[in-house]
This record gives structure tokens, C-alpha cells and sequence, in this order.
């Protein structure tokens, strides 16, 4: 499950919802340090809206 970090006009930050919006924190269990970014286009995709 993720949670929304950021919300941009063209993408779309999230972060796992058990992590701290912290650098150090994400990059500890693997992830990018800015989370995972997608544009909204794939945002919606994915669900199948």
C-alpha cells in the first residue's frame, strides 16, 4: 500500500505507507529516495479507470 507524498501537475509522488517521507528511510529498504514517481496518466491507468 502506498500513500501520496506529492501531488505535481504532471506526476505523482508516492511512498510505502509504513516508511517515513524520509530519505534515509527509503533508501534503507530499497526504494529511490524521492519514492516512486509516475505520471498521472499511469496513476489512473492502473486501476482501470
Amino acid at each position: 500500500m502506498y500513500r501520496i507524498a506529492t501531488l505535481a501537475r504532471k506526476c505523482i509522488r508516492l511512498i510505502p505507507s509504513h516508511l517515513a517521507n524520509d530519505a534515509k528511510a527509503l533508501l534503507a529498504f530499497g526504494y529511490l529516495a524521492k519514492g516512486v514517481t509516475i505520471s498521472w496518466n499511469s496513476f489512473i491507468d492502473a486501476p482501470g479507470y
